[in-house]
Order: structure tokens, then sequence, then C-alpha cells
């Protein structure tokens, strides 16, 4: 009887710890907005697997942020080390041991165009553009095993791994600074709300 309740515990207090890393992520990137005039960083970067080098990862201008100074910035491979902040207690992937920083989370896509816009086109280089921000997810949970899509596809074969973090729920941080839980992932909603003028998460 008293080892359900022990695990029933444990889970709950992973799941409140990963709330709690995105709320800081998210304080983080607030911060940065801050600095720039809500100017967005350019976060259509890599993530660990794509093999390129630290400097082509967004972390590293938002790292002093959510974690302060240049602790644990990268390693002398150029690989960027390790921050609790970033990952999620429940994530199993963590459990593969990689080399570099594994990150639990997506970031929303921000690129920074060589040409201006279609007509109509709204790219979300500034975050004053978003006119609902409570309904604008910018961090949330994700399974960074496999290349997921810009706005949060998750691969077939792993969303059992990601599902499993806490039942069907997701993690996500909102522009007004609120974490909320939505069941799974939806790419085109997300899409939506990066892309289409008054859009947000309903």
């Amino acid at each position: 009887m008293l080892l359900p309740a022990l695990n029933k515990a444990r889970d709950q207090a992973l799941k409140t710890q990963c709330a709690n890393n995105l709320r800081q992520l998210g304080t983080g990137l607030k911060g940065y907005l801050n600095d720039f005039a809500d100017w967005m960083p350019n976060t259509n970067g890599t993530h660990y697997e794509s093999g390129m080098s630290h400097s082509g990862d967004y972390r590293i201008v938002l790292r002093k942020y959510y974690v302060g100074g240049n602790r644990g910035l990268w390693n002398d491979d150029d690989t960027l080390a390790r921050e609790a902040v970033e990952e999620c207690g429940k994530d199993i992937g963590l459990l593969d041991n990689h080399t570099d920083a594994r990150l639990s989370f997506s970031i929303v896509s921000v690129s920074y165009p060589f040409t201006a816009p279609a007509a109509g086109r709204i790219i979300r280089n500034r975050v004053t553009a978003y006119r609902h921000p409570s309904g604008t997810p910018m961090w949330w949970d994700n399974d960074f095993m496999t290349s997921a899509g810009v706005y949060g596809e998750v691969k077939w074969w792993s969303q059992a791994l990601l599902y499993s973090r806490h039942g069907r729920d997701l993690n996500f941080w909102f522009l007004d600074g609120h974490v909320a839980s939505r069941s799974g992932i939806d790419k085109d909603m997300l899409w939506a709300v990066h892309s289409q003028s008054g859009k947000k998460i309903d």
C-alpha cells in the first residue's frame, strides 16, 4: 500500500518540477525581451541533435537570463553543457545520457528573413505583434530524441516517450507568464497562432 502512494507522490513532484522549470525558462525569455525592446532572439537555430557546434544554438543568448552568467554554457568540445532547468524530470530521453545538453522543451521558432515577407504574412520577430498573450504559447513540453517539426510535430515513434511524462497532458508556457496543461501538441494550431494575425490557442 505504501509503495504506490510513494510512486504517486514522486510523479507529482516531478510534474511540478517540470512546470517550474518551464516557468523559469519563460521568465528568462521575458528578461531577454525586456533588454531587447520585445524583439525575439533568432530561435530557428539548432538543438543538440543537429551536429552543429554551440554557436548555432539559441540557448547561447538565452541561458544567461534563466541560468545566470556563463555557468555551464559549453563544454571543451563545443557542445552545450547540461542544465537541469532545461530538462523535465519525467523525460525518458534523459536516460540516454547524451554528451550534449538535452532540451526537454520547444521554443517557438523565430527567424529573421533575408527578404521581406510575402504580402499578408506575419513574421513574429517582435512579441508586441501578438494580440492575445494569454493565448500565445512560447515554450512547451517536447521530445528531441528525434528531429521534431518546428511547431511541435512529434514523430510517431517517439510520441509514447513524450506522452508518458504527465499522462496525456503537456505543459505550455504562455506569453503572459502562466503555465497551463493541454492535451497533446496541435502543430497546426501552433503554426496559426504564430503566423496569422489575431490567432490564439482556444
